[in-house]
């Protein structure tokens, strides 16, 4: 199965990056195509935290409706998710290390395409990659390594 995979290093804690990354509404900051994230289950954000989100794909793509429920949470280390769209679903994460510099951040999600979509995924993958995770990630190095203090995540 298509797999997009990204690192990054950065000069934050790995306690306060993992608190940014694991409330996925944060990602609004950096990832162009997020038009919205809500969280949708009550209490802390944990295993089984439910977040629904609008994506904006470039034209002529209609907006993509999409939930993310959080499948595994270890605190400053790991948060992974289900992701499911009517065109494709994915399992995905963020592993968090400390490093000398700071925290690595590893990205990575495995897409299953339904539909139609199965047979552009080969195009589609490499796109997505260049076009939007690359820049993406770029994006959040910048906003990490130029923050002072990393918001929290919130219940």
């Amino acid at each position: 199965m298509p797999t997009v995979r990204e690192e990054i290093t950065v000069s934050v804690t790995a306690e306060e990056v993992f608190a940014y990354l694991a409330d996925f509404r944060n990602e609004r900051a950096w990832r162009s195509e997020l038009v919205e994230s809500h969280k949708v289950t009550s209490g802390p954000i944990g295993l089984g935290t439910v977040f629904e989100e609008v994506v904006k794909p470039p034209p002529p793509a209609p907006r993509v409706v999409m939930s993310r429920e959080v499948s595994a949470y270890e605190p400053s280390r790991l948060i992974a998710w289900r992701q499911r769209s009517g065109s494709w679903d994915a399992d995905g994460h963020y592993e968090v290390f400390a490093s000398a510099a700071g925290s690595r951040v590893v990205f990575e999600n495995v897409i299953r395409a339904k539909g139609r979509m199965r047979f552009l995924a080969p195009i589609m993958i490499p796109l997505i990659r260049r076009s939007f995770i690359k820049p993406q990630f770029r994006a959040l190095k910048k906003q990490l390594d130029q923050s002072t203090s990393v918001p929290a995540a919130t219940g």
